[in-house]
């Protein structure tokens, strides 16, 4: 892999709206009306499958996740997560959602099935989504032969369990998440068993206005790679992209702009230039009926959020690992017995221990819980696999004391 080092022109003024582009977040920009997620408990082909899957646990009302990250609640939308639908422009999308209204642009009528070449070290990548809320797909490229992997962190956002597939020989890895940026939309996976997988050629020129790319992803999160050929039309953009409801907004700086039609799917797929070689990692886009804009993170900011994840140093901006949970949802009102457990997740840490729905946590490691915010902050000073101790009392009013061993958080 060789480190470009790019060169981008002054920030624009001009602050733009775009959608993220994991499967779930609708593409869209100001003005254009946002579909409506399927009705509950339907599905469709390419997208999220909505909470109240088998094995969902979201939260109640009044309720709190015990740990650092939140599940997603039933009905909640967020960047490649459930609640969202991929529609086809101009006409019906799957579960009765509507269309954006516009028929397909000149760059839409040029997306085909990506080669070999544009396909070289390109994954696709699946997740579950929080307690088993949902699944969401996108994109990833492996930037060493070992099974080093980088993609956008909205694409894992919220997940569990994430998984990578090679398109070329068809082989499914499992992947831990190294570390990730949220402020760069960044992150950094390593695959379980990789060796010799064909990695991605970086840049080492800096991309220019008006310079031919293509834009290479999990189109829809199908499961088959496709390119949008288009050009770099700005640099060193800013915007402010959001889920597909227009929520959750996020700051995103020094984007390279182009006018390939990216959707659903592409987040964390590859801009090649001519000869190519990687100049950047697809992030956003913005769709109206006369332009086609999207966006793509200089190559350059991908490495540098790389080579500090690999390097085990964490910041500010930089979170390693995942966090520790007990797989457990807990009520924001404590009770003189102590924290009322909502829901215990089958399979976690908690379940594991014995305790069960309806009980009142007590104390984590001996030290006394008065608050729902207390139980996070116990499990912040630990990491997953680490063992601690929990009391607490059962519907009956019985106390008892276990060991449980931590599980992993939902991606934050």
């Amino acid at each position: 892999m060789r480190i470009s080092s790019a060169i981008v022109a002054a920030l624009s003024a001009a602050a733009l709206a775009a959608s993220y582009l994991g499967v779930g977040g609708q593409v869209a920009s100001r003005g254009v009306t946002l579909e409506r997620p399927p009705a509950a408990g339907s599905s469709a082909v390419g997208s999220p499958v909505l909470p109240g899957a088998a094995g969902a646990s979201p939260a109640q009302p009044g309720s709190t996740p015990a740990g650092p990250s939140t599940p997603p609640a039933s009905g909640a939308p967020s960047w490649g997560q459930p609640g969202g639908t991929t529609t086809s422009p101009g006409g019906s999308g799957p579960g009765g959602a509507r269309g954006h209204g516009r028929g397909p642009t000149s760059q839409q009528a040029q997306t085909t099935r990506a080669t070999d070449d544009e396909s070289l070290g390109v994954v696709l990548i699946n997740t579950v989504v929080g307690y088993g809320d949902g699944v969401a797909a996108g994109t990833g490229m492996v930037v060493d032969p070992d099974g080093i992997v980088v993609t956008n962190h909205h694409v894992v956002q919220d997940s569990t369990s994430v998984s990578v597939t090679v398109p070329a020989t068809g082989r499914t890895y499992e992947a831990d998440v190294l570390g990730y940026s949220t402020t760069e939309d960044v992150a950094v996976l390593r695959l379980r068993d990789a060796a010799n997988l064909t990695t991605i050629t970086a840049s080492d020129q800096s991309v220019g206005i008006g310079a031919s790319i293509t834009a290479v992803g999990n189109s829809g999160g199908g499961g088959t790679l496709t390119a949008s050929p288009g050009q770099v039309t700005d640099l060193d953009q800013s915007i402010t992209a959001t889920d597909q409801n227009g929520a959750n907004p996020e700051q995103l700086d020094g984007l390279i702009q182009i006018d390939a039609d990216l959707v659903p799917g592409d987040s964390g797929g590859a801009l090649l230039d001519s000869d190519g070689d990687v100049v950047g990692m697809n992030v956003a886009g913005s769709a109206s009926a006369r332009t086609t804009t999207s966006y793509a993170i200089p190559i350059d900011t991908v490495t540098s959020v790389l080579t500090q994840v690999l390097s085990g140093s964490g910041s500010d901006t930089v979170t390693l690992g995942r966090a520790a949970a007990l797989g457990i949802i807990v009520s924001g009102h404590a009770t003189p017995a102590g924290i009322p457990v909502l829901s215990v997740i089958e399979g976690g840490a908690a379940a594991k221990a014995g305790l069960t729905a309806g009980s009142s946590l007590t104390r984590i490691d001996g030290e006394p819980l008065s608050t729902s915010a207390d139980v996070g902050a116990a499990l912040a000073q630990h990491s997953p696999g680490d063992t601690v101790s929990l009391t607490w009392t059962d519907r009956t009013g019985a106390e008892h004391t276990a060991k449980a061993v931590l599980g992993e958080a939902p991606l934050a």
